[in-house]
């Protein structure tokens, strides 16, 4: 038993921390106790496999392979690869048990291995620690209990001990001890502030920005520019050359059927640019983004507060991230409602971003509810180019109390102080502005002439690194327009932004991704899917994003009240009927949550066939058994006979709690054990002396004295374990499978 008890010291804290640590560190805010469970039966069972002779790692595996396919099999066929992709995860957990079990080996088969991992499983803890991680306190203690472990078993190895010399049963003697202390440290209370280990943080960051620089020279070949990258988001605005394709899946999104012909989820939005790489020094932590929303809708208002839902309407979407890790929370603009679905996991707003309280990554999901606008309709159009008269009692209305008029008068101020920095373009720019915002004769009007006119130029994944003689946005704007008119959306967004901002109208530059719209109202985001788009800032209205990218821009829009009430009077319906929307706004249902939450019961039959395929296995295990030991028995000679039922006696009176000690003979051992043990069920001990020692090969008589015996010591065990533990005794270490009750 020692042997089991040694190993599951090692890989059963090693199995659960590597779950639990692999489910925090992809983002996971609770880990289900089904992923603790199929992870502990994993180590256990290869533990046992590993342990058990060959007849029991037989059974055991195929017991578990038989539970397996029943499983699987007893499903319906059109089910079956769902239920398959549904719990993949229980494959995850498996893989990570064997690892777990792979390393658990290492670390006790060889010493050097176990000293080189004791630093490795401590500086896990302190990168979770410095980085913010917060894996279940069991994560932790699984860890400390290994680091324990091998610190105890170093201290044994420079002990000197006399009698049992046996340093594996020692440190399974002394492990329960060290369990009590470490659940004793976890269920003492934590401060309420933690010790912030600053000092760690720093040496963090400085390895951090260290590596980054290493691997950005590596892809840009020591150069100031990308040569080539994957396309993908990041908080970095370096324009690179070259794109290449990158299909990661990163997220899904659920919306309803009014979120139009494309969604932009924006990322990171950025003020400052120098010719090369877009920067963001706006670091305000008023609520901007609602601000602009509270903005755009206040001037809605103000503008047809008898039919706003001409111009904005209410939009739901479901977000979950998949293979992504970021702290930036994704959503369109004119988001107005935010809810993260963990109660754990908060988000603020800084700088024109919205953000997690921490970086988040699989399976962290939230809803956002946002205002799409009618962009492509010309009432919209109308609308932008409406004049303007503040009305405070207007805003209150929208805004309520939370924030005042105040609040937007300071919003603008800082939209002109960040996003209409003074641009300093060539006079060949300007005269080339002039001419493309020669017919326009309002803002609105040139936005949209060069919005138009970059739509006219070249798409290029492959436009080159940008020249080294470009040292301000008017190089880069000359560059762009007259030497290399061709790129993508990085450089057709940062020359619009330029544009708009020499034009005098506030600009900014943004990152995010671009989600084509699907019927079936689910999309899965992948990294192709990045994109970088302008937003411009109209007065009075807010934020409007524009497309400069060619071939990117899709518009659709939906029929005002105006319009449905003509049709329906053309239709012959009773005019000042209230038209039913083409398009209904209903909050859409949280598929997501119903995927995951939904259980379809579980089936009698799911349980029944995987039972009786195991029962079936197990009984034809047995009973294969038994016939090839009879039939290996039968073809022995007396001496071998006697060998096998001596061992085997041997192994029994080991299960009774009487074991032969080093240095003891046998018949020392005999007057010993006929304190604890019957004489009847000893007497082949004489026989077994005999053929260690006096070299006999054994006969008849002696071999039905030992079988006696055996029968004896098969029934002391029955009575004192009970009979089920006889039979898996017989069933796994293949003693003799006789139930004859000895009179």
């Amino acid at each position: 038993m020692i042997p089991y008890l040694y190993d599951f010291l090692y890989i059963i804290p090693l199995s659960l921390a590597s779950m639990i640590f692999g489910c925090t560190y992809s983002g996971a805010e609770e880990i289900a106790w089904s992923r603790h469970a199929v992870t502990l039966v994993a180590a256990v069972i290869l533990v046992c496999l590993r342990q058990m002779e060959n007849r029991g790692k037989l059974i055991l595996s195929g017991t578990v392979t038989i539970v397996l396919a029943g499983v699987i099999l007893v499903q319906r066929n059109e089910e079956r690869v769902a239920f398959l992709l549904e719990n993949r995860w229980v494959l995850q957990m498996i893989l990570l048990a064997l690892t777990a079990f792979l390393i658990g080996r290492l670390i006790i088969g060889f010493r050097r291995v176990r000293l080189a991992m004791a630093p490795v499983l401590a500086g896990v803890l302190c990168f979770t620690m410095v980085q913010g991680y917060k894996p279940p306190s069991i994560g932790v203690a699984c860890l400390l209990f290994v680091l324990l472990l091998t610190g105890a078993e170093e201290i044994q190895l420079h002990w000197e001990k006399r009698g049992d010399t046996d340093a594996r049963k020692h440190l399974v003697y002394i492990a329960p001890f060290l369990l009590i202390g470490l659940l004793t440290v976890a269920v003492v209370p934590a401060p309420e502030k933690p010790y912030d280990w600053q000092f760690a943080k720093v040496l963090w960051e400085r390895a951090r920005d260290g590596f980054t620089a290493l691997v950005e020279t590596l892809f840009t070949g020591g150069t100031e520019d990308y040569e080539s990258a994957l396309i993908g988001f990041s908080e970095n605005g370096r324009l690179a050359g070259d794109v290449k394709a990158n299909p990661k899946q990163v997220m899904e999104v659920i919306y309803n059927q009014g979120a139009g012909a494309n969604i932009y989820m924006v990322g990171k939005v950025f003020d400052t640019f120098d010719g090369r790489e877009w920067t963001a020094k706006n670091e305000s932590e008023a609520d901007e983004r609602t601000l602009d929303t509270l903005e755009t809708l206040y001037a809605v208002t103000a503008y047809d507060e008898a039919h706003p839902e001409d111009y904005v309407r209410p939009v739901a979407i479901d977000v979950r991230f998949l293979r992504f890790r970021t702290k930036y929370m994704f959503a369109p603009l004119k988001t107005l409602e935010r809810a993260c679905d963990s109660d754990k996991l908060m988000s603020y707003e800084k700088g024109g971003n919205l953000l997690f309280s921490k970086t988040v990554g699989n399976k962290t999901s939230y809803d956002i509810k946002y205002y799409r606008m009618n962009e492509g309709h010309t009432a919209f159009a109308e609308f932008l180019e409406a004049e303007r008269v503040d009305n405070k009692e207007t805003w209150n209305k929208v805004a309520g109390e939370k924030y005042s008029y105040e609040d937007l008068l300071a919003h603008r101020d800082r939209i002109y102080q960040y996003y209409l920095p003074q641009t300093s373009i060539s006079s060949e720019m300007q005269a080339y502005l002039q001419n493309v915002t020669a017919a326009a004769h309002s803002d609105v009007q040139k936005l949209k002439a060069i919005e138009k006119h970059l739509q006219e130029l070249t798409y290029s994944d492959t436009p080159g690194a940008l020249s080294e003689q470009i040292a301000d946005a008017g190089d880069y704007l000359d560059y762009f327009i007259f030497e290399n008119p061709y790129g993508y959306c990085s450089h057709f967004s940062t020359a619009f932004v330029l544009m708009a901002r020499a034009e005098g109208i506030p600009a900014r530059y943004v990152q995010g991704y671009r989600i084509p719209v699907e019927q079936n109202g689910r999309t899965t985001i992948t990294s192709d899917m990045a994109h970088a788009w302008p937003e411009a800032y109209i007065e009075g209205v807010g934020w409007i994003a524009f497309e400069p990218t060619p071939g990117y821009k899709r518009v659709t829009s939906w029929k005002t009240y105006a319009q449905k009430q003509e049709e329906m009077e053309a239709a012959g319906m009773l005019p000042g009927t209230t038209p039913t929307p083409e398009d209904p706004q209903s909050t859409p249902n949280d598929m997501l949550k119903e995927e995951e939450g939904k259980t379809q019961g579980v089936r009698w039959y799911m349980i029944a066939v995987p039972a009786v395929l195991c029962l079936l296995f197990l009984t034809a295990a047995v009973i294969c058994d038994i016939i090839i030991r009879r039939k290996r028995y039968e073809e022995l000679d007396d001496a071998g006979k006697l060998r096998r039922l001596c061992k085997n006696n041997m192994s029994l009176l080991r299960i009774l709690g009487v074991s032969l000690l080093p240095g003891e003979t046998l018949e020392e051992f005999e007057k010993r054990a006929e304190e604890q043990v019957p004489g009847e069920a000893l007497s082949f001990i004489r026989c077994y002396e005999s053929i260690l020692y006096a070299e006999e090969s054994g006969n008849e008589a002696m071999r039905k004295q030992a079988e006696e015996a055996n029968e004896k010591l098969l029934y002391l065990v029955q009575e004192k374990k009970g009979f089920w533990f006889r039979i898996i005794l017989e069933l796994f270490s293949g003693k003799s499978v006789d139930n004859t009750n000895p009179k």
